[in-house]
């Protein structure tokens, strides 16, 4: 089948991962409307003082404590969950399979970056280096869960507050925004090994065919 928009054949094939690895497409907002379900209704008949600084804040009702808290302690876990399923998967061929799609796809994509890049005379590290990648996806997927244990309100103005003092039902609906990102952020994180080689053998071939390029422009000049 030919696809005439890249764009959605990354976003089907990356709905195929999905659902190969947990059964269904909508797993990042099922998850998410578990997890924000589950804490309110616990919320509303088991008093909770908070277990970090954040949720120990004053002016926090227990809606704040236990969607903070349930937040923090569940977002630790589903990565380690995530990777383990995903290292499972990996013996079924056809997965592997999927997989490798999946992940040359979106070496691809970085790629025409990086060429894009290039071609601007910008900074291609970002494109180009695997640590820095890591370092970017790691940082800002420990950095949303570390908001929600060390972040607390200012004494100041109730705009400094309103992150994470708002009405809980507008904290509620961050949190499940927060929640059904998760799992596209680990795999992305999860996948960056896979990605980078693709992305690697992509570069060495765009030097090869520049300097054959280059080479067979020699020859003509030298010919004339």
């Amino acid at each position: 089948m030919k696809y005439s928009n890249q764009q959605a054949l990354a976003e089907e094939i990356q709905a195929s991962v999905n659902k190969a690895l947990f059964g269904t497409v909508h797993f990042g907002k099922l998850y998410a409307s578990l997890m924000v379900m589950m804490s309110l209704i616990v919320a509303m008949f088991i008093p909770h003082e908070g277990l970090f600084a954040t949720s120990q804040s004053t002016g926090m009702t227990n809606y704040h404590r236990w969607l903070y808290d349930v937040y923090v302690i569940s977002s630790c876990i589903i990565g380690v969950v995530i990777f383990l399923r995903l290292q499972h998967k990996k013996h079924d061929v056809k997965f592997r399979r999927l997989w490798h799609c999946a992940t040359k796809i979106s070496a691809e994509e970085r790629f025409r970056e990086y060429q894009y890049a290039q071609s601007q005379s910008k900074v291609t590290i970002l494109y180009s280096s695997k640590i820095l990648f890591y370092a970017v996806l790691f940082g800002f997927t420990v950095g949303v869960i570390a908001m929600y244990v060390w972040m607390t309100p200012f004494a100041g103005t109730y705009k400094s507050s309103f992150w994470i003092l708002a009405w809980w039902p507008i904290n509620a609906l961050i949190i499940w925004a927060l929640y059904c990102c998760q799992s596209y952020l680990f795999l992305r994180l999860f996948s960056t090994e896979d990605m980078h080689k693709h992305f690697l053998k992509l570069k060495r071939e765009a030097q090869r065919q520049a300097k054959k390029s280059m080479l067979q422009k020699d020859s003509s000049q030298e010919q004339v």
